[in-house]
């Protein structure tokens, strides 16, 4: 595997990488490229073996011994405490260098299907991509999914929506096909009956494979009828995105809760814009941008100065039914819909302590790192007053079974997890 570095493609994005510092610890002493090479190699290793289910036992003992290896050359500092290390050993074990069916410097069509087994022969979706001419697959490319208007082809959007050079020479681009119901446009699907939702995420399924994708930097963008689409699908997967961007469309009637850690940009919307961006500002969000004439050039920009949060001191979750029951490091059962539920969390690593208060919900798993909080001590966490003081220790198997999940992904990334008790509020006196 070559050695490959995660940053942005040309000096345009590269004003932004200071921001990825908040991938780093306090404490990380970082290990040598080399041996995130190494690593990287060993976790490619593994997934393979997970994926095939064929020498499991073999993949976990060299990953093991890596691991141990690695803790020798640290002095006994735990590998798995250097989340932004093992984030780029994860990036690097996509091999996207021996990716052989990316394209580059012109539009193409790409098929598949929900099902990622099925065979190439049969594909059910068929979705337009664009990468720059001077691709380079060592380094990590912004990545745009596209939610065309209605009865706009994937390949037509593309050409005629995105046409800067700024553009065509530093992001990756994606546009989606939808359902010719727009009631559909929102909802998840199946195999046999395509929604919007679920072609969003196939499509980004896809595009993870195939292209060396920055994950801090993954927009969803909706023009006309998909703006409405691409606000209410990232409100469901609000980790999964850096932010959302709509153009010449309006939002509709969707709520701001669960857009805390993701900011919006409307370009050419109405009066649902403006609604969306008042309830934002008065839940102390300010991340709702509203630039009526934003041109290509200004989306850019727009999406250079906001890398994803992609591990946020304070996450707020207004489950759905079924979802979202997660976001970011914060994940509770499936709401009924009976009643209100919500779910405010704040992580002060300092102190070491997560306060979680909730209504609605009996219970809530956290995800930790040592972004949050230091794992080489007790970390305290406080459920709707009830509190708890515990070793989280971090886990090899846990690690590798997010991994292989995508629960995490080269930006956030957990080492271990806890479920805790949610008991009901005590009442204000």
């Amino acid at each position: 595997m070559l050695p490959r570095t995660i940053l942005s493609t040309s000096v345009l994005l590269l004003a932004a990488l200071p921001a990825l510092a908040v991938l780093r610890s306090p404490s990380e002493e970082g290990m040598k490229a080399s041996d995130r090479d190494a690593l990287g190699k060993q976790i490619a290793k593994y997934m393979t073996a997970q994926t095939k289910q064929k020498d499991l036992d073999k993949a976990r003992t060299e990953i093991s011994a890596e691991f141990e290896n690695l803790k020798k050359k640290l002095k006994g500092r735990d590998p798995l405490a250097l989340t932004a290390d093992l984030g780029k050993a994860l990036w690097e074990s996509f091999e996207y260098d021996q990716q052989t069916k990316a394209k580059k410097a012109k539009v193409v069509t790409f098929g598949t299907s929900y099902d990622p087994t099925a065979k190439e022969s049969k594909p059910q979706l068929e979705y337009a991509v664009w990468a720059p001419a001077k691709y380079n697959p060592r380094q990590a490319y912004p990545l745009v999914l596209c939610i065309p208007d209605k009865a706009t082809k994937p390949t037509d959007h593309l050409l005629e929506q995105w046409n800067s050079e700024q553009t065509k020479e530093n992001v990756i681009l994606a546009a989606v096909p939808m359902p010719a119901d727009l009631a559909q446009w929102t909802e998840m699907g199946s195999e046999e009956k395509p929604g919007g939702a679920g072609n969003v995420l196939v499509v980004f399924r896809e595009m993870k494979r195939m292209y060396a994708i920055d994950y801090d930097r993954v927009f969803l963008a909706g023009r006309g009828e998909g703006v409405a689409a691409a606000v209410t699908i990232a409100s469901r997967f609000p980790d999964r995105f850096a932010g959302v961007i709509g153009r010449a469309g309006d939002v509709g009637d969707i709520a701001c809760d669960n857009f805390k850690d993701l900011p919006t940009l409307f370009a050419g919307a109405g009066a649902g814009a403006t609604k969306f961006s008042e309830c934002a500002h008065n839940a102390g969000f300010d991340n709702c941008t509203i630039k009526p004439d934003a041109q290509e050039a200004d989306i850019i920009t727009w999406m250079q100065e906001h890398p994803r949060i992609s591990n946020p001191a304070e996450v707020v979750l207004i489950p759905g039914t079924p979802i979202p029951n997660k976001a970011y490091w914060v994940e509770v059962p499936p709401f009924d819909g009976v009643g209100k539920a919500k779910i405010s969390a704040k992580a002060d690593r300092a102190t070491n302590t997560i306060v979680v208060d909730g209504e609605g919900v009996t219970s809530v798993t956290l995800y930790f790192n040592d972004v949050l909080v230091d794992l080489d001590k007790p970390v305290k966490v406080v459920c709707n007053g009830a509190e708890h003081l515990d070793q989280i220790p971090r886990n090899l198997t846990t690690t590798l079974s997010l991994m292989f999940s995508t629960r995490s992904d080269p930006g956030k990334l957990y080492t271990a997890t806890k479920q805790f008790d949610l008991p009901l509020k005590p009442k204000s006196k």
